[in-house]
């Protein structure tokens, strides 16, 4: 996978990262913003993954690892 794809995923992994750190901050129900924000850089990771799966079978499957520790710092971020 080129470096510049790479650095993009890692750009949009970062943003929801710190989306969902935002969430997790926050009080449960005071910022539906800030869900809506995670949601949304989630979304546009995922696509990412699956433009990439067209070109790059194999990098998509690396990305779809990294893409699942979103899963866990959101399930850390429910509690």
């Amino acid at each position: 996978m080129p470096a510049t794809a790479k650095t993009r995923f890692a750009e949009l992994l970062g943003s929801a990262r710190e989306a969902l750190r935002d969430v997790g901050s926050r009080p449960p129900g005071a910022d539906s913003h800030a869900v809506f924000r995670a949601v949304t850089a989630a979304s546009r990771a995922a696509g990412f993954i699956e433009g990439v799966t067209i070109s790059d079978p194999t990098a998509a499957r690396d990305m779809v690892a990294e893409f699942e520790s979103l899963v866990s710092l959101a399930e850390k971020t429910d509690t």
